[in-house]
């Protein structure tokens, strides 16, 4: 395929604080747009020669209940981003049965319809995290396609919802 595989020496982090003040937006700005995602790879590439960035500690507002909080209104999370987009993203997930719980009651959900997840919990969770990559993502950018259907084996749109 003649794709030529990026070289990673290491992967720069920046809060998400830090990433807003480069991008000089408000502290209250509550995520990353598309074009800001795009300015931060361009300012890691620049600033450090690397195709990729991690943002950690992400506003609570916009992580699921189960992540962990931080300080500050921040969560022990973060995005990856590679040449422009978000290919991965990931936490530390909430190990306590009574902090879980009030997550989900601060989140305004009926705690009923979380009891199956949440009983395991009641029996004691060990420290844990998690964290999901964007495949298509990172092969749409990877292959330098234009559109992310064409790095897909069964791509979906309004016209095509089956394979």
């Amino acid at each position: 395929l003649k794709v030529q595989l990026p070289h990673i020496d290491a992967i720069p982090a920046l809060t998400f604080n830090d990433a807003l003040a480069i991008l000089a937006k408000p502290k209250t700005q509550p995520d990353l747009d598309p074009m800001d995602e795009l300015k931060l790879c361009e300012y890691s590439k620049r600033e450090f020669n690397s195709d990729f960035i991690f943002i950690t500690h992400m506003p609570h507002d916009k992580q699921p209940f189960y992540i962990k909080n931080a300080s500050d209104n921040t969560t022990e999370s973060f995005v990856l981003l590679y040449n422009g987009i978000e290919i991965s993203n990931g936490g530390i997930r909430i190990h306590s049965y009574e902090e879980l719980s009030e997550k989900i009651a601060k989140y305004s959900l009926n705690i009923d319809n979380y009891s199956d997840y949440i009983s395991m919990y009641k029996q004691g969770m060990p420290p844990h995290g998690g964290s999901c990559m964007g495949l298509e993502r990172f092969v749409m950018k990877l292959m330098k396609l234009s559109d992310i259907r064409y790095a897909s084996l069964f791509p979906r749109d309004i016209h095509t919802l089956t394979p």
